[in-house]
């Protein structure tokens, strides 16, 4: 009797799951996502900006990107 034969696959990322590992390792994502799900209400940018200590261009940047992935909504 022959030992049985596994064939085995490859095994990758999708691309949604890479693009979305890939966001949330740039600087200050997680930081955004903590504060805000601390929060039962919405964040005004200005206070957001001042809670985790960011620049307006990268708080807008990070801030359309997690919009874009459907991480957030814009109220």
């Amino acid at each position: 009797m022959q030992p049985t034969q596994t064939v085995e696959q490859p095994i990758c990322l999708k691309s949604v799951a890479r693009e979305t590992i890939i966001l949330l390792g740039k600087s200050h994502v997680l930081g955004i996502l903590y504060t805000l799900s601390k929060r039962d209400t919405p964040v005004r940018f200005n206070e957001l900006k001042r809670s985790i200590d960011i620049t307006s261009t990268t708080l807008s940047r990070r801030l359309e990107e997690l919009v874009d992935v459907g991480f957030l909504n814009r109220e």
